[in-house]
């Protein structure tokens, strides 16, 4: 009489490689992702977004930047550039916060506008803006990042 003969000797080597080489992988994809920062979080995007600029030359000599369009943009991340303007003492990079009554935690949306002019840009005489150029700029939170929104005059 033959008795067949249960051997499950033979299973265990091949579950234990199994096992070892899951193991060995799951700690591969570890490491990786600590090394190669897989774990943190994108840059912030530039939203967007379309602006149009208006001019009145008139007594007032300001400019009204309205959002047409677009994805909502915080208001911390928008910086006024002026160049070329009279007096040369308002030329430079203006905080959106510091020229408006909006609070850098704000959201500019679409139909909202912020409004350079003499008042907000702290002048202490008539300004021209005829001759300057104004960027409206982007500059991504925590991010090297920036984009200009628009420029005037746009040619």
């Amino acid at each position: 009489m033959h008795t067949l003969a249960d051997d499950d000797q033979a299973v265990s080597p091949v579950i234990g490689v199994i096992l070892m080489v899951a193991i060995t992988v799951l700690l591969a994809a570890t490491a990786a992702v600590f090394f190669f920062n897989l774990g943190e979080s994108q840059n912030e995007v530039a939203p967007t977004a379309a602006f149009d600029i208006d001019y009145e030359s008139d007594g007032s000599d300001s400019l009204t930047i309205t959002h047409n369009t677009g994805s909502d943009v915080t208001v911390g991340d928008l910086t006024v550039v002026v160049s070329g303007a009279d007096p040369g003492s308002i030329d430079g990079r203006h905080a959106v916060e510091s020229i408006t009554s909006y609070g850098s935690d704000s959201t500019l949306r679409a139909g909202d506008s912020i409004t350079i002019s003499k008042a907000s840009l702290g002048a202490a005489s008539d300004i021209d803006l005829s001759d300057a150029t104004v960027k409206l700029v982007w500059n991504g939170q925590g991010t090297t990042q920036s984009r200009t929104m628009r420029t005037w005059p746009s040619g």
